[in-house]
């Protein structure tokens, strides 16, 4: 049986070989950490780089409280820091290219985080019910935060609103030409959203769960609807005549309101 760490020393990692000079690190040691414990994962294990934090790799640490990851990171799995209650610093290392789905997500006490030159995914539910805000290098050639919301570069695709409590009105900029697969998936405290003329595509599970949301009005210059991208949100779509969205509704089945053109 696993024991609990009594003091901030350093910890023994469990790992997968992921080809001859890579691993990826799932787990540590010990079933506990102790208060404000400061965790510093290594560029290298047993002569193999670290080059991956697995799913689930620290989920659930609840007395973490700082993460330094030194460089040879590429990627943080899926859920890898969810629900650490006391997370309050990450330093991510300038090798990383990938955040996955909830990989800081339920971490209240994570305010900021940089995100270095070299990320180019940043899944939309990354930093799902945290906090947190984002600074991105300017050197990073991907992503842009505007009104606490993260978009490509040059804001042509919302990825995901930021910061923990999610606004009951969201405007996109005219810029928006795409809404990402999942990016206001379960906002549901969301009630009104303003699509602007110019958006072409609603990306999958895009307002998946978003209770609140009453009518989305759906633009002319919409021609694709992902997959489940307004399942179990009541809205009532208001749409254009002989346009795609209301094509779309009748098709499948959604209550909707037929605006003139």
């Amino acid at each position: 049986m696993r024991e609990s760490n009594p003091t901030n020393t350093p910890l023994q990692f469990k790992s997968h070989v992921i080809t001859r000079d890579e691993i990826e690190i799932y787990d540590l040691d010990v079933d506990a950490l102790p208060p404000d414990y400061e965790l510093t994962i290594p560029s290298e294990l047993d002569g193999r780089r670290v080059a991956r934090l697995d799913e689930h790799a620290f989920a659930w640490r609840r007395t973490l409280k700082s993460v330094v990851a030194l460089a040879g990171v590429r990627a943080i799995g899926d859920y890898a820091f969810d629900n650490c209650a006391a997370l309050e610093r990450v330093v991510l290392p300038t090798s990383l290219e990938s955040i996955g789905r909830g990989a800081f997500g339920n971490c209240p006490s994570l305010r900021k985080i940089f995100i270095p030159e070299r990320v180019s995914r940043v899944e939309p539910t990354a930093f799902w019910n945290s906090p947190t805000t984002i600074e991105i290098d300017e050197k990073n050639p991907h992503f842009s935060v505007e009104s606490n919301a993260l978009f490509d570069k040059d804001k042509g695709k919302f990825l995901t609103l930021l910061g923990g409590a999610v606004p009951q009105r969201v405007v996109l900029p005219d810029t928006v030409h795409e809404i990402a697969r999942g990016a206001f998936r379960m906002r549901q405290a969301l009630s009104s959203v303003l699509l602007p003329e110019g958006v072409e595509k609603i990306g999958d599970y895009a307002f998946h769960f978003c209770s609140a949301l009453t009518s989305v009005a759906i633009p002319k210059s919409v021609v694709e609807i992902g997959e489940n991208a307004l399942a179990y949100c009541p809205a009532k779509l208001l749409v254009y005549k002989r346009s795609y969205a209301e094509r779309w509704a009748l098709e499948n089945g959604r209550e909707h309101k037929v605006l003139d053109e």
